[in-house]
């Protein structure tokens, strides 16, 4: 939220002086029968109001128009929203037409920075279409230096993809911006018009303030709009289009690990061993099989007992309680010697 400041007294006089003379002339305004007569007062009152904007040092009156974004984990877990502005493309990769495949890039636990700027990429561009925030013009977001509009990010971001001799440092830069700013969840576009037209535009609603816009502890600081939404105060999209998330408690469960077959398998030296697996499910991200990790140590040209785990994370951070098979390589029995 803006925070209101009025730091002396000599700012305290000036926007009383400045009500005075806003409340004079819309009076004038309303009265007179000659814009001839109205012209030379109105230019007397500008150098009055230009006086007050002087003395409130550091303090600006914003105009602001709001919108939103959303993270990766809102865009994985609302299909039938996603699913609706697909297609897709992120770099040069074929296009993601369906919601699988955009589950599969929105993942949060992806170790690959290419995965990861993937994933925030995808984010932004459902957030562009959807929110329609692609001309905002970001010059920092929690205190850090962007300079570039959104749809801009998104084009490097793109460029950077589609060079595989891209450093890990220059992904993993952009990705932080398109991480801050898909986390910011609500943004706003501030104009600072001038205070003679705040006179004639009834529709304006002006706040002081040395903020432009704060959320949960991170501030995002967007310049002066150079587009219309100065000629009236813009309200938040209204909940109807799309509900905000609702708070849910945190995820604690882990998820859970099934082996496929015994969980002991007998097998001779030499012979080929093919490990048949396990499946992992989590109730919230659900069927999560392909983020198994299996330590599979079988060598099946030596005799022994050899043990393969299998270990698995959900996006919360919960692991599971590690599953293990047993593999036991015996020598092959020597057939009967034969008597002559």
């Amino acid at each position: 939220m803006p925070v209101k400041i009025v730091t002396d007294i000599y700012k305290i006089k000036a926007k009383a002086q400045n009500k005075i003379n806003i409340e004079l002339i819309k009076k004038i305004l309303k009265r007179a029968g000659s814009l001839v007569l109205i012209v030379p007062f109105i230019l007397a009152q500008v150098v009055l109001l230009s006086a007050y904007e002087a003395h409130v040092i550091n303090v600006t009156a914003h105009i602001c128009q709001y919108s939103e974004t959303r993270t990766p984990g809102y865009w994985k877990t609302h299909e039938e929203i996603t699913t609706q502005l697909l297609p897709k493309t992120l770099g040069c990769d074929e296009p993601i037409t369906t919601f699988s495949e955009a589950f599969d890039v929105l993942d949060s636990n992806a170790k690959d920075m290419r995965d990861k700027l993937k994933s925030q990429l995808l984010a932004m561009k459902f957030n562009i279409d959807y929110y329609d925030i692609g001309n905002i013009y970001i010059e920092s977001c929690d205190g850090k230096p962007i300079y570039k509009t959104i749809n801009e990010l998104v084009a490097r971001a793109d460029a950077l993809l589609c060079d595989p001799d891209t450093k890990r440092k220059d992904l993993e830069d952009i990705k932080n911006m398109l991480d801050c700013i898909n986390n910011l969840h609500k943004i706003s576009q501030c104009a600072t018009p001038t205070a003679l037209f705040n006179i004639l535009n009834s529709n304006v609603q002006m706040e002081i303030s040395n903020e432009i816009t704060t959320n949960e502890g991170k501030q995002i600081i967007i310049p002066k709009s150079t587009k219309g939404q100065v000629e009236e105060q813009i309200s938040p999209p209204p909940s109807e289009e799309i509900p905000p998330p609702e708070e849910t408690p945190p995820d604690t469960t882990p998820p859970v690990i099934t082996l496929i077959d015994s969980d002991t398998i007998n097998i001779y030296v030499g012979d080929n061993y093919i490990d048949p697996g396990a499946t992992a499910s989590d109730d919230v991200d659900g069927d999560i099989t392909v983020e198994i990790i299996v330590v599979n140590p079988v060598d099946t040209n030596t005799a022994g007992t050899y043990n393969i785990t299998y270990n698995v994370s959900d996006t919360a951070g919960n692991s599971a309680t590690e599953v293990t098979r047993t593999v036991i390589v015996s020598e092959k029995p020597q057939p009967p010697e034969t008597i002559p």
